[in-house]
């Protein structure tokens, strides 16, 4: 990343178009240790736009995100299960657009909303 690129941002309704980019997302699916310079200045704009719309990555500083861009892999889903409850917690997961299903195990013995056995 060149030092002191000003990131463009792309606004939402843009951000699906730029992703779907055929260049573009040959470049997004490829890990970031196989990146040239050249590829990342390509896609940066994107990968920027995504975190900076993130609640979560916006308190922390813009130096902070800017690494992030260096380690970000990119992976389309669909239908597909990405994290499973009970897997060790060794990645983030950012929606860059369109929705996810978040689904929890509960334990029967543990539901509260069905009435206590007579006795």
């Amino acid at each position: 990343m060149e030092k002191g690129h000003a990131c463009k941002y792309i606004p939402p309704d843009k951000l699906e178009a730029c992703i779907n980019d055929k260049a573009n997302k040959k470049v997004l699916l490829k890990k970031p240790d196989n990146r040239t310079p050249e590829e990342f200045s390509q896609i940066e704009d994107i990968l920027h736009s995504v975190l900076s719309r993130n609640e979560f990555l916006k308190r922390y500083p813009e130096d902070l995100r800017r690494k992030l861009l260096n380690v970000i892999n990119f992976k389309e889903s669909i239908d597909e299960m990405i994290y499973m409850q009970g897997d060790p917690p060794n990645a983030m997961f950012i929606i860059g657009y369109g929705t996810a299903k978040v689904m929890k195990e509960v334990d029967p013995s543990l539901d509260t909303t069905s009435p206590p056995p007579a006795v």
